[in-house]
């Protein structure tokens, strides 16, 4: 009895150490920094990432015309597409997002190695890795332009709007807005705007604060800011705000003829400020300009656009577009982080959502 006793523990010793390898070799999921989004939970989030992946993997470029992002460390992937099956990214469905409440706690979290990858706009993405050499991104220079799911990728699921949002009885204030954007556009004065608060501080500038001139007698708006978002919502080393954001609120008070007072708050505090009549609007970013076009097109309209699209890929190529467009609705992404009864300027700066990573420590 002792003999089968001992050969049975014998067995269960070795098919233990034969399972810890196999323990060792199962895929962990990958943790993905995101910004908090009031309508999508982490499932919605990981359908919005699988998408994202099969959208990415079909307009890849071949490997021989990628080149390796740039800050990226030696033995990166050429500029293989996050997310892209066999293409030097982990699937999207084996990734976990984790949300965040603003881009400092994300960050930190970064560094720490409590997750693995971020999601953020490009231009924040390009500020952050201009001022620490310990971070790169993945761009989209890996992506046939031309290719249909380029364009979903690029203009659609990747790409979102930054515009102003007010309580839906503000109407009159927004039209305002909307004018002062439309003409800030038209005469050159919001492309100098970008040059000089964007461009610059990404290429390692000091931003100075912006003063937004007081008119005498007129009314005041008072427009929310967090200063988490630089170099478009950005707080100067002073405490003070500046950035591009700033500085097209100072453009747009001197065309309306009404005072802006800037009031700082907590990213999450925004939408509660707004219903509260704390403040009369906030910076925001809203889903792409293409999701609310396609929402505004008649059934004939969207049918003409999808035989459009069908025809510029063979069948394997539109199965895997009508799959990621399947996972996340245009309604759905429009909806994702729109509180109840807001509305929005027009759009005045459009940007993709890009991974930002950290550098390998040198061994």
């Amino acid at each position: 009895m002792k003999k089968i006793i001992s050969l049975s523990l014998a067995l269960m010793l070795l098919l233990g150490v034969l399972a810890v390898p196999a323990m060792a070799e199962e895929k962990q999921p990958s943790k993905v920094g995101v910004l908090s989004l009031l309508n999508f939970n982490e499932a919605k989030m990981k359908d919005l990432m699988t998408a994202r992946g099969i959208l990415s993997m079909l307009s890849s470029r071949p490997p021989e015309d990628r080149q390796p992002p740039e800050g990226a460390p030696e033995g990166a992937p050429e500029g293989a597409p996050e997310g892209a099956p066999g293409k030097g990214g982990p699937d999207r469905r084996d990734m976990e997002p984790v949300f965040f409440d603003s881009l400092d706690e994300m960050l930190m979290s970064l560094n720490a190695g409590r997750i693995d990858r971020m999601e953020i706009y490009e231009t924040t993405a390009k500020y952050l890795c201009a001022n620490n050499d310990q971070l790169y991104f993945m761009d989209d220079s890996m992506f046939d332009k031309d290719s249909p799911a380029a364009e979903i990728l690029l203009t659609g699921i990747l790409a979102n709007n930054f515009a102003f949002m007010m309580m839906e009885d503000h109407e009159a204030l927004r039209d305002e807005f909307n004018t002062a954007i439309a003409a800030i556009k038209e005469d050159g004065t919001m492309e100098k705007l970008i040059a000089e608060y964007i461009d610059a501080a990404i290429e390692g500038k000091e931003i100075a604060p912006i003063r937004i001139e007081k008119i005498e007698g007129a009314e005041t708006i008072k427009v929310g800011v967090t200063g988490d978002l630089p170099p478009m919502d950005y707080i100067a080393p002073d405490n003070t705000p500046a950035g591009f954001n700033t500085a097209l609120l100072a453009e747009i008070s001197r065309r309306i003829g009404k005072n802006i007072q800037l009031v700082q708050m907590a990213s999450p505090a925004r939408a509660s400020a707004l219903a509260s009549g704390a403040v009369d609007a906030v910076f925001w970013t809203r889903t792409s300009e293409s999701a609310k076009q396609r929402l505004s097109m008649s059934e004939e309209e969207k049918q003409a656009a999808m035989e459009a699209r069908v025809a510029k890929g063979d069948e394997e190529q539109n199965a895997k577009i009508d799959e990621a467009l399947s996972l996340v609705s245009y309604e759905d992404y429009m909806a994702a982080d729109m509180p109840e009864r807001t509305i929005t300027t027009e759009p005045y700066y459009t940007d993709v959502i890009v991974t930002v990573k950290k550098k390998p420590e040198a061994k």
